[in-house]
């Protein structure tokens, strides 16, 4: 989830990992998740492909490092080659969500421009485009009929975009000096950080709540369940170590989106102990 094109550090390990790959693995690893949700797990397909090399575009077009942008164009060439072999309805999935990418950065270079440059739009923007493109993508790709997909996913969807909703705020926090520096106001800026993990914690309890309709709608089984919860029971104590420290670590967003992957490791452990559905 982080800033297309903005400076980091100088180690290319570090740039390989949080600056190029990191984010796309992130968003595979959560639509992996949702396929598992609908009863759809260990599926591989060019809708993968797709999320993989479009992200690596989306967020690396205009790095300020040579072969990161050259790889993202790469990647970005495979990415608008793949779209055409999907179906119609993903498709037209895809194009909501460029349509969502594009009204963020405000169709111009990354800045202080689009929803991107609105505080309170800022974090509603950006869990909605992942919510979007991690759920909602690979339902209209999987075999769910037309009249299951509301009723599956409804909660889903709005369970995934608070807990993404709480990472861009944690997002914001870390990336306080680099948005002062940039003129790029930000709610975590408006708030202190007490409220701003306040509201952190609402986020996640959110989620949770989310999971827990889903498991007493009996779309989600009792052991799925208790990984999800367990996972944003965990995602709020490792922010919170996280920030423990007041100087500002370079790994800490990895860590912060490593929260995405763990969930997703915790609920594939889940299927492995207990039932799927």
């Amino acid at each position: 989830m982080k800033n297309a094109g903005q400076a980091g550090h100088k180690d290319p390990i570090f740039l390989l990992v949080t600056q190029f790959g990191w984010t796309a693995v992130c968003a595979v690893a959560m639509m992996a998740q949702t396929r598992i949700l609908i009863g759809e797990p260990g599926r591989s397909d060019l809708l993968t492909a797709f999320v993989l090399t479009s992200t690596l575009f989306a967020y690396n077009f205009v790095s300020r490092v040579r072969w990161q942008r050259w790889a993202a164009w790469a990647s970005g060439i495979a990415a608008g080659w793949i779209f055409f072999w999907l179906p119609p309805t993903v498709q037209a999935g895809v194009v909501a969500s460029g349509v969502l990418w594009a009204l963020y950065y405000g169709l111009q270079r990354p800045g202080n421009a689009g929803l991107r440059a609105r505080p309170l739009l800022k974090p509603f923007a950006v869990s909605a485009s992942w919510a979007w493109v991690t759920v909602m993508l690979p339902v209209l790709n999987s075999e769910l009929a037309w009249s299951d997909i509301w009723g599956k996913t409804a909660w889903m969807f709005a369970g995934r975009a608070a807990f993404i909703f709480a990472l861009a705020l944690a997002y914001d926090l870390h990336d306080l000096d680099y948005d002062r520096q940039r003129g790029l106001d930000t709610l975590a800026r408006r708030l202190d950080f007490g409220n701003t993990f306040w509201l952190i914690h609402m986020a996640l309890t959110l989620s949770a709540g989310c999971v827990a309709a889903n498991f007493f709608l009996k779309n989600y089984p009792s052991n799925m369940t208790a990984a999800l919860l367990l996972s944003l029971v965990l995602s709020a104590a490792g922010l919170r170590v996280l920030f423990r420290k007041s100087e500002r670590t370079a790994w800490r967003k990895v860590w912060i989106d490593a929260t995405m992957v763990g969930q997703f490791l915790l609920l594939a452990v889940a299927v492995l102990l207990g039932p799927t559905h």
